[in-house]
């Protein structure tokens, strides 16, 4: 099971909940997650592409929303340590200082439903 969450950023109050069967993908569900009046939409790298859906350009065809989405790690990883590196590192860290304030309802929920990290017998 998936949970797929909109939220303010502000101030942190979750405004919408989807919830799939864990092979659907995060992309296919971003057109239900805005409530409509986002001007900046922050996202891990599973929306990778987002802003050219269709259903998200019917959605936002001026383009006012400002996605942010986070960079796939393999190209950053293999790119040659230098200044142009730092700089996505930097822009990259910005990206999730901000979306760590979702993490919170995801704890919350996992609670809920007992999703815990479980050791086996035997194991510590």
């Amino acid at each position: 099971m998936k949970a797929h969450i909109g939220t303010d950023r502000g101030s942190g109050i979750v405004h919408t909940v989807i919830s799939t069967a864990a092979n659907i993908s995060d992309i296919s569900q971003t057109d239900k997650l805005p409530h409509g009046q986002e001007i900046q939409v922050h996202a891990d790298a599973g929306y990778v592409g987002v802003e050219k859906r269709e259903e998200i350009a019917e959605e936002d065809p001026t383009g006012r929303i400002d996605w942010q989405i986070a960079k796939r790690r393999g190209p950053i990883k293999k790119m040659a340590e230098g200044p142009e590196k730092d700089l996505i590192l930097a822009e990259e860290k910005a990206k999730a200082s901000v979306r760590a304030f979702v993490e919170h309802p995801f704890h919350i929920l996992k609670n809920l439903f007992r999703h815990r990290k479980t050791s086996l017998p035997g194991t510590s």
